[in-house]
């Protein structure tokens, strides 16, 4: 493992334990918003990787498990599955101090929101900066009419009070970063643009580092996810938590998974959802996991039976996996694959893992 992306996939590898192909990886870092990998990720608690690598490739993914595979950190044990090895894991405890930021990473919760949260961030120092010091012509750092929208609403019109919100802002960004490690105050800091300076872009701190830009991305993004998590305590952050006030990190259902649940609220079947949609039972079904995953008052009961469910669970803990085939097998009731997905996805609610 040489990079910030090795030892990620190395982690998601390692909490998949084989039990499914190395393209869950795939699509988990692409952020694909599909029912398999939404319950993937929520079953293996590898979902604070969705979406970090949305531009990476279906081959780079192989090319990248090949090469680990070749240094003995994971091993293959079917055409497309790896599990990591003993030397791998041994690895990624000597790499724990260096790759301390990846802790913060919550892509799932935070990804959709992040770079908002940054530009609107991003803009208002540059703002500030200026207009504090009676300097109020300036190249705006982004060009996105929301952002700038935004930050012409929340900043105050009296000079006064936008020096008091200046010094506040200083205050709050100083002490959150005191809570960061030095490369992501550092990250951070490069990136803002101010009356006498301008700030780096990513690629030019990665140069400037000697690390590649999807570390420097990865540090960027770690940073804004603590961010977002830590100013939800609006009292210690009274100026910091504005930024995202407005902006909603709940887990959000997929479209198709939204229609099923406004019809099975309206007392429609798995059956009748299905007809009417013109869709597979099975792509119903799925939608109903995707339901029990993100809503922890959904009526699971109402397609598995009390005893049944505590059997699955039994059979789960005992054999230490969640292979639907391994547990079903196990399981001496007439059990459907459905059921165990249900009542795996209602586990990990009650967890909150």
């Amino acid at each position: 493992m040489v990079n910030s992306k090795d030892v990620i996939i190395v982690k998601i590898l390692d909490a998949l334990k084989g039990e499914r192909s190395i393209y869950g990886a795939y699509h988990l870092l692409k952020g694909k918003k599909s029912a398999q990998t939404i319950q993937d990720g929520s079953f293996f608690s590898i979902l604070h990787f969705f979406g970090l690598f949305p531009t990476i490739e279906r081959d780079e993914i192989k090319s990248i498990v090949e090469k680990l595979a070749a240094r003995n950190v994971v091993q293959w044990i079917s055409n497309d599955s790896a599990v990591v090895t003993e030397y791998g894991r041994d690895k990624l405890s000597e790499l724990v101090s260096q790759y301390q930021y990846l802790d913060d990473l919550n892509g799932w919760q935070y990804h959709d929101l992040a770079n908002v949260v940054w530009l609107r961030i991003m803009l208002c120092v540059q703002t500030l900066s200026h207009i504090v010091h009676q300097h109020n012509r300036f190249y705006p750092i982004t060009h996105q009419s929301q952002i700038q929208l935004w930050v012409k609403r929340t900043l105050p019109k009296e000079n006064k009070l936008q020096a008091n919100l200046f010094t506040a802002l200083y205050k709050e960004l100083h002490y959150f970063l005191s809570t960061c490690n030095e490369l992501q105050a550092t990250v951070f800091v490069f990136q803002l643009t101010g009356r006498e300076n301008i700030g780096l872009t990513r690629l030019q701190i990665a140069e400037l580092m000697n690390k590649s830009q999807d570390e420097i991305t990865l540090v960027h993004l770690s940073v804004i996810h603590k961010l977002c998590k830590e100013t939800e305590q609006q009292s210690l952050y009274p100026i910091l938590s504005l930024f995202a006030k407005d902006l909603t990190s709940t887990l959000v259902l997929t479209e198709s998974a939204s229609k099923t649940l406004e019809l099975f609220q309206m007392g429609y079947t798995v059956e009748e959802i299905s007809q009417k949609r013109k869709l597979k039972v099975s792509t119903i079904e799925d939608h109903i996991v995707e339901i029990a995953l993100l809503d922890k008052n959904f009526p699971i009961e109402q397609f598995v039976p009390n005893q049944i469910a505590e059997a699955i669970v039994r059979s789960s803990n005992v054999l230490q996996t969640s292979r639907l085939r391994v547990i079903k097998e196990n399981v001496e009731e007439d059990v459907s694959y459905f059921m165990i997905r249900l009542v795996l996805a209602r586990r990990k609610v009650n967890d909150g893992t």
